[in-house]
């Protein structure tokens, strides 16, 4: 865990529940406390989807999809989980939003430079809201 890339006291008091209980957060092995453990919306095979419990300013909705496996970089994921990504998981979100528009991002490899707080690859699939006019 990287707690230098924190955005909440809350975020670090749960990162450190599981820190102590030695356990991953999006391997879905929370602490004794249940706001430890990923709520899942979605899940097919190799992904599931869950809700950001720190979404980021501006953001309508922003959602995590995490493999089930333990990745840490982005040229681990194996072709078939490629395919589910791409043909079952993007398009169930889209769908369930009604996005027409959204952005997605992974953090992978060093979490140094990636700003991620839990060394496990994910993608963040964030929906805004219009643009403001000034």
């Amino acid at each position: 865990m990287n707690f230098g890339n924190t955005r909440s006291m809350e975020q670090i008091r749960r990162m450190e529940a599981l820190k102590k209980a030695g356990v991953c957060y999006f391997c879905r092995k929370g602490s004794e406390e249940k706001v430890t453990t990923p709520h899942i919306i979605y899940e097919k095979e190799f992904w599931y989807v869950t809700p950001n419990n720190f979404p980021y300013e501006g953001s309508e909705h922003h959602y995590v999809v995490v493999p089930k496996r333990h990745l840490k970089d982005l040229v681990e994921i194996l072709p078939d989980e490629a395919i589910e990504l791409f043909e079952k998981i993007i398009p169930w979100l889209k769908k369930h939003l009604k996005a027409t528009g959204y952005s997605m991002f992974v953090r992978s490899g060093n979490m140094k430079f990636t700003g991620a707080t839990i060394d496990h690859l994910h993608f963040h699939f964030l929906v805004g809201g219009p643009k403001k006019k000034m």
